[in-house]
């Protein structure tokens, strides 16, 4: 598939500026026009092109570019995005463990967390666990994810527990 880059990509081996035009296999195309990364520009004609006494067809000159890609694996130049929230799950109460992800990025961030009881930042709470204690009693908990990379950071907050109750 012909496709065209709507921003800079880069991937292990290689780069595509905002703008470039390439043929890529159907099924890495797909992922980055899924993404928004590309648009189609045309469904390529299957064509034999010489290089030097050698033919090359189209399908070789796509596995070359997608090798040179890090097959397949690219990601776009930009501060993170978060589509799927950070989550807990437990139960929120004292003594028992609560466990959070980190969500859903792009951008290929880092990840630092911090726990909150009522909105408000739990000193020293930012590990992927949280153990309530009996201070939190009442409160409700949340966990704030930072997701960060070369070109910024974005946080994105969990939806609250249940109010936390004693043991």
């Amino acid at each position: 598939m012909k496709i065209r880059a709507l921003k800079a990509l880069v991937g292990d081996y290689g780069r595509l500026n905002e703008g470039d035009e390439i043929d890529l296999p159907k099924h890495i195309a797909s992922q980055l026009l899924a993404y928004g990364y590309v648009e189609l520009v045309t469904e390529p004609e299957p064509t034999v092109r010489r290089k030097g006494k050698k033919m090359v067809s189209a399908s070789a000159r796509k596995r070359r570019f997608a090798s040179y890609l890090g097959a397949g694996v690219v990601v776009g130049i930009g501060a993170p995005s978060n589509s799927v929230l950070p989550a807990i799950s437990g139960t929120a109460q004292v003594g028992q463990t609560l466990t959070s992800t980190t969500g859903t990025w792009s951008g290929s961030p880092t990840f630092t967390r911090q726990w909150n009881a009522d909105g408000a930042a739990i000193v020293g709470a930012t590990a992927a666990t949280y153990v309530p204690v009996v201070g939190d009693v009442g409160k409700v908990i949340t966990v704030t994810v930072t997701a960060t990379n070369d070109r910024g950071s974005v946080s994105a907050t969990s939806a609250p527990t249940a109010a936390v109750i004693a043991a």
